[in-house]
């Protein structure tokens, strides 16, 4: 992702910040060529056996829902599982100190961005380190599944009884209070001293934590009132004022987008990747793009860690709306990229460590989770760390908000206000909803934060994130009120707040989607669906931000990367 710009970057006056980045580029080529060192030459990169007589404890592994659900009895030892290791990284500060940096746009760092090789020689454990902890996976009986280039995580594949004499663990049947019935372990994993620094998680000891994020649906039937291609029943923009969906043509005029096309920009040469956790039907897409735009875009369904390519829920629905709206507003793109998975945490995990490890510059998704103790903690800390590597390598991430408000974790009646994560995890950007109101010509009229019915723009404060530096602002908002509100047991903390952005998200004029999966109560007799929520808020932003990147580099600029320090300094 390399520009212009980068290469007069030596040329602007040497400021005390700058000759302090000025020193930081060379000491990240010393770390990168250090490597070679420790991997190839010196005893110290060769890791110990594991071989060892002392046991680490890696702590966050228990999911808290355990303590509100019922123990059965020991699981079934011979039950496969799916592993995914995460590791450590190495340096950790100085990655978080060049992201930061590089998010700065007078900083000599600014959008230089690393590539998944850097990250791996820079940042990644030791290739002596990984080799000891694949070792000692492997004589416990596990297999390796999947790597990845950044080399910060190994997929593997065994039973329940290999892992629960791996990691000293036993692994047990839970109920919970709704009958859901899951399988954890009942103490967090051990593993010996020799390798236990290099292991930040281990996620696939259970199978506690399920992502959400259904669109919300309209009550208002839709009805095809035009006929299209291929036989397919294409709607029309409703007569103003009154409106119950709008379809492209009028979501392009109302947020301006139609200029951008006058200009040429319909997202050539940009890359969109969506998290899916479900498949969905390629004649449904086909129909949709028949009907509006997008049919040229090449498509390319990436299955990873139990990902089946075939609708298997009702949450299939969700992965058609997002790759319609994307293909809707950006309908030139390079390409789309759907990666599917099962719906798991180390699925979930998997997709997002291959998403890192393929670098693709726009990456959304509308599935999430509540922060909440009831799953397994160390899920949280490895998501950051792709996060941060994702920033680092200059890609930008959505996530929808939510839809419940700042009641996240649907509590009845709610208790501790919860926000979603990766929403609200600090290098991705939240998209929350609003309510759109237009002219009957289509023109925008006005925007408020969407809220009925019970169901709202996910927001509020991270119980998990401190406030990042870019999100802190010593005045007051347009609203009046202070933008560093407390939070938190200690005074005067602040914590990382959301959504970020927003866009259109209220089912009462929502997005109307061509689907006829059948687990997710859509119907070949009427395939329109109108559908809001922020799960439709987030793939519209990534289409938006293909278009702000083509613009950006047709100007001999960059891609834009990490969003949000650019945002917040508006």
């Amino acid at each position: 992702m390399a520009n212009a710009r980068f290469t007069a970057w030596g040329k602007s006056p040497r400021t005390p910040r700058r000759v302090q980045m000025a020193l930081f580029i060379p000491l990240i080529c010393f770390l990168l060529l250090g490597t070679f060192f420790v991997y190839h030459i010196s005893p110290f990169g060769q890791t110990r056996s594991a071989q060892a007589s002392t046991l680490v404890t890696l702590p966050g592994h228990v999911p808290g829902l355990e303590k509100s659900s019922t123990l059965q009895r020991p699981a079934d030892p011979n039950t496969p599982i799916q592993v995914l290791v995460g590791y450590r990284l190495r340096n950790q500060q100085m990655l978080t100190s060049y992201v930061d940096s590089m998010s700065r746009s007078r900083s000599v760092t600014a959008h230089r961005y690393l590539t998944p090789a850097q990250i791996a020689r820079a940042f990644a454990p030791s290739q002596g380190s990984q080799s000891a902890v694949i070792a000692y996976l492997q004589q416990a009986g596990f297999s390796i599944t999947q790597t990845y280039k950044h080399q910060l995580a190994i997929g593997f594949k065994g039973t329940i009884g290999q892992a629960e004499r791996a990691f000293h663990i036993s692994i047990n049947n839970y109920v919970t209070a709704g009958g859901r019935v899951f399988y954890a372990p009942g103490s967090d994993p051990s593993v010996p001293d020799t390798i236990a620094p290099y292991i930040q998680s281990i996620t696939g000891l259970d199978n506690a934590r399920q992502f959400t994020h259904p669109p919300v649906l309209s009550k208002t039937r839709v009805t095809a009132s035009v006929a299209g291609a291929r036989n397919v029943g294409c709607l029309a923009a409703q007569p103003g004022p009154t409106y119950s969906y709008y379809i492209p043509s009028q979501v392009a005029t109302a947020y301006n987008l139609t200029s951008l096309y006058s200009a040429g920009l319909r997202g050539e040469g940009q890359t969109v990747a969506l998290l899916e956790l479900d498949d969905y039907n390629a004649s449904d897409i086909t129909a949709y793009t028949s009907c509006y735009s997008g049919a040229s875009v090449p498509i390319t369904r990436i299955l990873v860690n139990g990902g089946t390519g075939k609708p298997a829920s009702s949450a299939a629905i969700e992965v058609e709306l997002d790759m319609e709206l994307v293909l809707s507003a950006a309908p030139k793109l390079a390409s789309l990229r759907v990666y599917e998975s099962a719906n798991t945490a180390v699925g979930y995990l998997a997709i997002w460590s291959q998403i890192v490890s393929d670098a693709t510059p726009i990456v959304s998704t509308s599935w999430g989770s509540c922060e909440s103790d009831a799953f397994a903690q160390a899920v949280y800390a490895q998501e950051n760390t792709l996060f941060t590597v994702a920033a680092a390598q200059g890609q930008t991430i959505f996530a929808a908000s939510g839809d419940t408000g700042s009641n996240d974790c649907r509590n009845t009646p709610p208790t501790t206000p919860s926000v979603d994560d990766p929403a609200s995890q600090p290098n991705v950007t939240g998209v929350g909803g609003t309510s759109l109101t237009i002219a009957a010509n289509g023109t925008y009229v006005s925007e408020k934060v969407w809220n009925n019915s019970g169901n709202a723009s996910g927001g509020g404060q991270s119980t998990l994130w401190g406030m990042p530096t870019w999100q802190q602002n010593p005045t007051t908002n347009i609203a009046g009120f202070s933008s560093n509100v407390p939070c938190g047991a200690t005074s005067g903390s602040f914590c990382r707040e959301v959504p970020d952005v927003s866009l259109n998200a209220d089912p009462a004029v929502g997005y109307p989607i061509y689907c006829t999966v059948a687990a997710s109560g859509c119907s070949g007799a009427s395939p329109w669906i109108s559908v809001g929520g922020t799960s439709a808020a987030a793939p519209m932003w990534a289409a938006l931000l293909a278009l702000i990147n083509e613009k950006s580099l047709a100007n001999g600029g960059f891609n834009l990367g990490f969003l949000n320090p650019l945002l917040y300094s508006i």
